[in-house]
């Protein structure tokens, strides 16, 4: 296994770590950086896009050559990440921990590491796994949103003022369709410079949003939650399908809803 030291903040900085591990180099474009993959390295990039007020983004497109790790270790707070798995499969781990928690397509994880500790995440070799991690810088956040936050219902809330990372948190989940339409949407907005950075900062806010409504969503018992699953899209097309190819002997709605497990 290959092992990707990161000693850096913020967004630039770990591209230009990464990309140094690599011998490559990257670009940059309106704080839009991008690293494409040697070819001894694999196929793919990774980039990342700073915001103001403590946000960013970082994607992994990326199928490795190699199993990679990547290891983020700062001698200061990490940022509060929102982790999706849009394709294939990643691991993440505390580095003062010993478990490792595997995240696959359709789920997500919210994670902080206690003071300044740091994460690391592994990507298998030969697949391709799409991730993407929405970074919150809490102190600069909060001079933002500090009255807002007061709204936000526990334990989100002392997570997201928890400016000096006093306690760790995992939590992971799947993510909603209406976050898996914006990922999407992320990948096909085809302007460029003034006009990206603009789009795409609204559409880092548009996600923030959608994962705190859905993480409130989750804490509801199971049959008050009102979001939809983007795995359970995949149960309702295999339901149509029994409805369509079964209409001379249709089940009944219990039968159907057991055998997709809806």
């Amino acid at each position: 296994m290959k092992k990707i030291q990161v000693s850096s903040l913020p967004l630039q900085e770990v591209i230009s770590d990464i990309a140094e591990a690599f011998n490559t180099d990257y670009t940059e474009n309106c704080t839009l950086y991008r690293l494409e993959l040697p070819v001894h390295i694999g196929n793919g990039f990774i980039q990342g896009i700073d915001f103001d007020d403590g946000l960013g983004i970082i994607q992994y497109d990326c199928t490795f050559n190699e199993d990679i790790e990547f290891e983020f270790s700062v001698d200061k707070v990490h940022p509060l990440k929102f982790l999706f798995c849009l394709e294939g499969v990643f691991q993440h781990n505390f580095i003062e921990e010993n478990d490792w928690h595997e995240i696959p397509k359709y789920k997500n994880a919210i994670v902080a590491s206690s003071e300044k500790n740091g994460h690391k995440v592994r990507f298998e070799k030969d697949r391709r796994t799409v991730l993407q991690s929405l970074e919150l810088a809490r102190r600069e956040f909060q001079r933002k949103m500090s009255c807002e936050l007061k709204s936000v219902s526990n334990p989100l809330k002392e997570l997201l003022v928890d400016d000096k990372a006093i306690n760790s948190f995992y939590y992971d989940g799947e993510y909603s369709l209406e976050l898996a339409d914006l990922f999407r949407e992320w990948n096909s907005f085809g302007k460029r410079d003034f006009l990206k950075k603009l789009y795409l900062e609204g559409l880092a806010y548009k996600i923030l949003t959608l994962q705190i409504i859905q993480y409130e969503d989750d804490l509801k018992s199971e049959g008050k939650k009102t979001l939809l699953r983007q795995t359970e899209v995949r149960q309702i097309k295999k339901a149509v399908h029994i409805i369509d190819s079964r209409l001379q002997e249709l089940p009944t709605i219990d039968e159907i809803a057991a055998e997709v497990g809806l």
